[in-house]
């Protein structure tokens, strides 16, 4: 029983001894938070200045009042403003760019002042050249000093200016203005913006010399909101030199084209649309176009020239195609001449046609003459299922074929007349098809300079893994087991 009441009583003073305040370094923060004069524990009983209640230092790698963080201090790049401070009798706002001057209202450059004792522990009140109550604090370099006096951030002095600005005028003899307010009860102007603004182009009123969109001089004002007008000619100057408007071009067309004495032709004259009441003088008549631009004429071949008018119009004599069937002209009317009755007019004409070809660019010209060479149009020319007529001067053209083609010639009177045209090139370069290799694979040719390349086979698995000696042998092979099972059947 004794044991037992023995060492109750050693466990009471043990709880005695852990009820006492543990503070090894004297702050009044404990490690148990009992007894002290603070509750909240202390994170490093060692060194009195790292405790709950002490000052946190930013930047510095230590956590004064046990946050269990270092606090950073605030990013201020070299020589960036973030309050109003004065320095070297300057002032300085916020949010402005000042080499060496004052960031988070402590000055990076150093000026040298009065001489001190106690570097960084010696702090002495002071007035600032605005008037607004700060402090010194006691600095080295080179030797000990006192920093400028430093202002408050705090006491608002000097008085932070904040403006607010109406909208600007109207512009009025080249001149804007508003009307700026200070909200934060300021007596200073410093960051006072400005309440006038020039404007405009010109004083309104003024007049001056300019040049008109045709080039030619002229004169403008200047208007009440300071803009120019536009550029006015000026009168009676000559310009710009104003032509009178071009006539007007309209087509004529007759039919029909040929005429013989008699022949009661029909003229049309239009322009984008039909020309009515065109003049019309022929044959000592005159006549007028109706709605649709036409007039109805007899030809009289004594009268082979024809004469169209319109006010605003070029005036245009027409020629007219008249038959006049005279032996001898040199022309053959084959209506009412022939190698009879005119032959100085209407000689033998060889039937035969002639077909020349050229090529220019990959395209095909060809030329149709008779057999004196003359040109021949409204020669039908067929090339690769492609028909095609002669010009007047006898040409036609068509995009070359690959390969030997054929080209005829067909007239009405003349012999039809077929050749043989052999392509510059077999293929059109790049071109591909079809072909069946040596191995009886399908395959494909390409066309390379004009020429298809060899067969090559497609990745078809054609030929397969069987070869002829494959196949052989397994002929061979089934013979055999043929032969095998013949044998034993009779034996």
């Amino acid at each position: 029983m004794k044991k037992i009441f023995l060492l109750l009583g050693l466990i009471f003073l043990a709880g005695l001894v852990s009820a006492e305040c543990i503070d090894a370094d004297g702050d009044g923060y404990g490690l148990n938070q009992v007894d002290c004069a603070f509750y909240s524990a202390d994170c490093y009983d060692a060194n009195p200045d790292i405790n709950p209640g002490a000052e946190e230092i930013c930047g510095n790698g230590i956590d004064e009042d046990c946050s269990e963080i270092d606090e950073p201090c605030p990013k201020c790049p070299h020589g960036f403003i973030y309050y109003r401070c004065s320095c070297g009798g300057e002032i300085y706002e916020p949010n402005t760019t000042q080499p060496d001057f004052c960031c988070n209202n402590v000055f990076n450059g150093k000026t040298l002042c009065e001489n001190c004792t106690e570097p960084m522990t010696e702090q002495i009140p002071c007035t600032t050249e605005q008037g607004c109550p700060g402090t010194k604090i006691c600095m080295q370099g080179g030797i000990w000093y006192y920093t400028k006096c430093h202002d408050d951030p705090e006491d608002n002095c000097p008085c932070i200016e904040e403006w607010e600005c109406g909208e600007w005028s109207a512009c009025t003899n080249r001149i804007q203005t508003r009307t700026c307010t200070e909200v934060n009860g300021c007596s200073t102007l410093h960051t006072k913006p400005s309440e006038v603004i020039s404007c405009g182009e010109c004083n309104p009123g003024i007049t001056q010399q300019c040049v008109t969109n045709q080039g030619c001089p002229g004169t403008q004002v200047c208007q009440s909101d300071s803009s120019w007008n536009a550029c006015s000619d000026i009168p009676n100057d000559n310009c710009p030199n104003i032509q009178p408007p071009k006539d007007k071009e309209f087509f004529v067309m007759i039919q029909p084209e040929v005429l013989e004495e008699g022949t009661e032709f029909t003229i049309t004259v239009i322009e984008e649309n039909a020309v009515q009441n065109a003049r019309i003088e022929y044959a000592n008549n005159v006549y007028l176009t109706n709605s649709s631009g036409q007039a109805e004429i007899t030809a009289e071949k004594e009268f082979d020239l024809l004469k169209v008018s319109k006010t605003d119009y070029v005036t245009q004599t027409i020629v007219l195609n008249i038959i006049k069937y005279e032996c001898g002209n040199g022309v053959c009317e084959e209506e009412y001449e022939n190698e009879t009755s005119c032959p100085a007019d209407c000689k033998p004409v060889s039937t035969e046609m002639k077909i020349n070809t050229s090529l220019n660019e990959n395209v095909l010209t060809i030329l149709v003459t008779d057999a004196k060479e003359e040109p021949l149009s409204n020669v039908q020319v067929i090339y690769v299922g492609e028909t095609k007529s002669t010009n007047t001067q006898g040409i036609t053209t068509f995009d070359e074929l690959p390969g030997e083609k054929t080209i005829t010639a067909v007239k009405e009177g003349y012999q039809t007349k077929i050749i043989t045209y052999l392509a510059s090139t077999n293929c059109d370069e790049g071109n591909t098809k079809e072909c069946t290799t040596e191995e009886e694979c399908p395959g494909t040719q390409i066309c390379e300079n004009g020429e298809w390349t060899e067969c090559f086979d497609l990745e078809d698995d054609c030929p397969g893994e069987f070869t002829d000696t494959t196949v052989l042998l397994t002929v061979v092979f089934i013979m055999g087991i043929m032969l095998l099972a013949g044998v034993k059947i009779f034996t």
